[in-house]
């Protein structure tokens, strides 16, 4: 991972209620954390690619934005947790926002529990 990044026991607490809530608890314990990103890339990310190891990072540089907005926090989470639920479809060369991303990202927004969360 090019990031080096401090794990957040809040973002980690979110992530498992998400899991158990969107994913029957089914994705992997993975670290979760913030780090200063270059300027001009994405606000998070989950690598789930080739031999990188799982985790999710986000942009410190947000954690302003993030923190003022849990819906905001909560729901990229979530995107970020469907690539994880995904890396190997996108290993095997699957669009990262392509039409297995978008029907699970439906399933996501039907799911009842949603609303807890919106």
């Amino acid at each position: 991972m090019p990031y080096e990044f401090r794990t957040d026991p809040k973002l980690v607490d979110m992530y498992i209620g998400l899991n158990s809530d969107f994913f029957d608890g089914k994705l992997p314990t993975i670290p979760i954390g913030w780090a200063k990103m270059k300027t001009g890339d994405e606000s998070c990310r989950a690598f789930t690619h080739y031999d990188e190891p799982l985790a999710i990072v986000f942009n410190v540089a947000l954690r302003k934005l993030y923190r003022s907005c849990e819906t905001h926090l909560a729901f990229t989470l979530l995107h970020e947790m469907l690539h994880v639920k995904l890396a190997d479809a996108h290993r095997r060369g699957a669009k990262p926002h392509g039409r297995l991303f978008e029907k699970e990202m439906l399933r996501v927004l039907n799911n009842r529990k949603i609303k807890d969360i919106f």
